[in-house]
């Protein structure tokens, strides 16, 4: 699913475990509830894209761009999301435990959850796309 284009897709509940989809187009997409652990989503395009209540454990979102998405009560253990654009996306209650975030870029609009570190946690406070 390298590159594939799924913008504006329900892939609510969908099983996405191990998936590769390097450089894939998933805007505006919804993936609630999706399994998409050990997936590869390096460099792809997840701007406005709903992953509330998602599992994403050992998941590769390094590079991609995540502006706007929103991944409430998501389950981000272990994942790579280093150099990621976290511009104005939502992890409010999502689970970020061992998450390395080294160089993706948020600001004053992304919810992290309550009592989490982003520049603890490699983070770096970017400007505003607007």
């Amino acid at each position: 699913m390298n590159g594939a284009d799924l913008r504006n897709a329900d892939l609510s509940r969908g099983n996405f475990i191990r998936a590769v989809m390097r450089h894939a187009n998933l805007s505006n997409a919804v993936l609630r509830h999706a399994d998409l652990s050990k997936a590869d989503l390096s460099n792809a395009r997840l701007c406005a894209t709903n992953l509330d209540g998602a599992v994403m454990k050992d998941c590769d979102l390094s590079g991609a761009n995540m502006i706007g998405a929103s991944l409430q009560s998501a389950i981000l253990t272990n994942c790579d999301m280093r150099d990621a654009d976290l511009r104005g996306a939502s992890f409010r209650g999502a689970y970020l435990d061992t998450t390395k975030l080294t160089g993706a870029i948020y600001d004053s609009e992304t919810v992290w959850p309550e009592g989490f570190d982003p520049q603890g946690a490699g983070a770096v406070l970017g400007r505003s796309e607007s």
